[in-house]
């Protein structure tokens, strides 16, 4: 089984995702609209966590796609498709924050990034625990921040993150096993003063 956008596939499935993307690459337009589609989802939920911000994980998302339509046929390796777009998305928000016109960022206190998840499916205990999991990730040391959206949140394999960050298999492990125990405890912290 492989993974694909957080979720286990069949290889079929992945096949026919790594023939969208070889028809995209290729120029087929209706196959390129299809492939940003389906990538949307995963794309913006990635920097909003990453984030924290509702209109600027937008804005980052269609930059990001934007960009991926533009770089696609540079592409070589159509079964990379997914941790070339997040590394695309990653250095974006990089770029952002180093931008001296956007020094400070919209905090996860924005209203909008409390409700955006579909609140009114979830019960008061989900909100909350969703609220104390974005309250821990901003808590977190961003470059741990993005491991653990990656891998633990996104469902990206460990090869796709190092990919992603830019870094080596045994470095990525490493960062994610302090990633954790970081998350872990600030979330102790906050539940404790919840």
């Amino acid at each position: 089984m492989a993974t694909l956008r957080g979720l286990n596939l069949d290889e079929s499935t992945v096949k026919a995702h790594e023939s969208l993307v070889r028809s995209a690459i290729e120029g087929d337009e209706g196959a390129m609209k299809e492939l940003m589609e389906i990538s949307y989802s995963s794309l913006y939920r990635f920097l909003f966590y990453l984030s924290g911000s509702e209109p600027l994980s937008q804005d980052l998302t269609q930059d990001t796609l934007l960009k991926a339509m533009e770089t696609l046929p540079q592409l070589k390796e159509p079964a990379k498709f997914k941790s070339w777009l997040n590394s695309i998305a990653r250095n974006l928000f990089l770029d952002y924050l180093k931008s001296k016109k956007n020094q400070s960022h919209e905090d996860w206190d924005d209203e909008s990034t409390i409700t955006s998840i579909n609140s009114q499916a979830l019960s008061e205990d989900e909100q909350q625990d969703i609220w104390l999991i974005r309250e821990t990730l901003q808590k977190v040391d961003p470059d741990y921040r993005e491991v653990l959206l990656l891998v633990d949140m996104e469902g990206a394999s460990y090869g796709e993150a190092a990919e992603t960050l830019g870094v080596s298999e045994s470095a990525l492990r490493s960062r994610l096993h302090r990633a954790r125990q970081e998350f872990l405890s600030h979330y102790k912290k906050l539940d404790k003063a919840s």
